[in-house]
């Protein structure tokens, strides 16, 4: 039933967490939205890095692109569309769908976050650089020497690069939550619900 789909992609999650993810990454998914926010305020101060963020986040991942870039690891990518339901029921009426997985479910976060890694590391590859990649869903931050090709081949690969949320040079750099200008933190206050009494 749903509740062991739901298990099954937490379990496959965790796993990507754990070992692609802390082991080749080098990113730890429970630390990384707070590295990202430290990194946000140097690099906004020191230079050399830009913040890239996608529009639709995880629901442009489409199921011919994961295919692809899980050709060499067929097993797996098999294991992930089996917890990864093809039809979704709304108002009575079934509808398939295009996108590897919603929103919400169990993997997605770290495996998205491992998608984005691996196509960078494989542009900075092509391009002879080698730089420090930080991504944490569909926050990205890497070196401003190849933010600009990293751009094009994410939308051109329908990963669509939302250019109002995206900073290629200092001194302004945003990424999960951290608004910085300069070394500070500029975020500004967000008032949810306006007070009804003093």
């Amino acid at each position: 039933g749903p509740t062991h789909v739901v298990a099954l992609q937490n379990a496959i999650g965790d796993y990507l967490a754990k070992v692609p993810l802390k082991r080749f990454c080098h990113i730890d998914m429970a630390t990384a939205q707070e590295v990202h926010k430290s990194l946000v305020q140097e690099y906004s101060l020191f230079g050399g890095y830009s913040t890239l963020d996608l529009k639709g986040g995880s629901n442009n991942i489409h199921l011919a692109l994961f295919d692809y870039l899980f050709s060499g690891n067929r097993d797996f990518a098999h294991l992930v569309k089996l917890v990864c339901p093809r039809v979704i029921e709304f108002d009575k009426k079934e509808y398939n769908i295009s996108m590897l997985a919603l929103q919400g479910n169990g993997l997605i976060m770290a495996l998205q976050t491992l998608l984005y890694y691996s196509i960078i590391h494989g542009i900075q590859k092509y391009l002879n650089q080698d730089h420090p990649i930080y991504v944490f869903g569909d926050d990205i931050i890497c070196s401003d020497l190849v933010s600009e090709h990293v751009t094009k081949v994410f939308n051109f690969l329908d990963l669509t690069i939302n250019i109002d949320k995206s900073f290629y040079k200092p001194p302004f750099l945003e990424s999960c939550g951290m608004d910085s200008l300069y070394g500070n933190n500029v975020r500004p206050l967000y008032v949810k619900h306006i007070p009804t009494t003093v």
